[in-house]
């Protein structure tokens, strides 16, 4: 849909009321020989309808120093909720093949296949526990997570979240806190009290609330975890700075569960 003789699309583009600095018939900022259009809809893994708040922060992310993946998640895979099952789930992803074969049918194809040794490409899941690693009780890892897995294709880095990633509608705007410990959760910070209601609609519903301690965003190349930033929703600019200057930060841990409230 573009014509490179005026470097214009021929229809005004359907996003354009979120980049009002923009032409509404530019093309990739009119940047054709070096830059890429990223519109962040193949990424934003979320169904609208039922997921209207976290879709418009996906995408009103324009974030160009990473590839950013918005869906809900566990430590174990992330879900592909655009088009819902009859029984209302979507597609699970559960291997680093499968988002691999999801961005390769994206918009942001381009982006993902232009990673090169000189240049990995960071990708961000602001997905829930992505980046946390299964554990037992002792310890010892159990099961590696989606990041980390996703992190061995070549010449990628991956940044997700070892708590909940939360979100908030406030009025003004919608924003994404980033990564936060939750009351009544485990060492794998899996949810342990529930309600047993008659009502079978709220049994098992979960008893928990958000606390003040923030997670951290792990970040991992090659299967190996190389850092960890704390808080916030990073960008991929924040992330080189971070990794040029992380020996001079002090090495974020994982909160001391046994004494959040709500424990038990």
């Amino acid at each position: 849909m573009h014509d490179p003789r005026v470097g214009r699309f021929f229809a005004i583009d359907p996003l354009f009321k979120s980049f009002p600095w923009n032409s509404p018939y530019a093309f990739s900022e009119n940047r054709v020989i070096d830059g890429f259009e990223l519109e962040g809809l193949e990424v934003v893994l979320f169904n609208k309808d039922k997921e209207n708040m976290m879709y418009n922060v996906g995408i009103d992310n324009d974030d160009r120093s990473a590839l950013h993946i918005y869906a809900h998640g566990n430590p174990k895979s992330i879900f592909d909720d655009r088009t819902l099952d009859k029984e209302g789930r979507g597609k699970e992803l559960k291997s680093a093949v499968a988002i691999d074969k999801m961005l390769q049918q994206s918009n942001e194809k381009e982006m993902w296949n232009s990673r090169s040794k000189d240049k990995p490409l960071i990708v961000v899941l602001h997905s829930c526990r992505t980046g946390r690693n299964l554990k037992d009780e002792n310890g010892n890892e159990t099961n590696s997570s989606i990041a980390k897995k996703l992190s061995k294709i070549k010449n990628t880095i991956v940044v997700a979240p070892d708590e909940r990633d939360v979100f908030m509608d406030l009025f003004i705007d919608e924003v994404e806190l980033g990564p936060y410990v939750f009351t009544n959760t485990n060492h794998n910070a899996d949810y342990t009290k529930f309600k047993n209601d008659k009502d079978k609609s709220k049994k098992h519903e979960k008893i928990t609330s958000q606390t003040m301690t923030q997670g951290n965003w792990i970040i991992y190349q090659n299967g190996i975890e190389i850092g960890r930033m704390t808080g916030g929703t990073p960008t991929g600019d924040e992330v080189k700075e971070y990794l040029k200057h992380k020996d001079d930060v002090p090495v974020q841990t994982e909160p001391d569960r046994s004494m959040l409230p709500g424990k038990i």
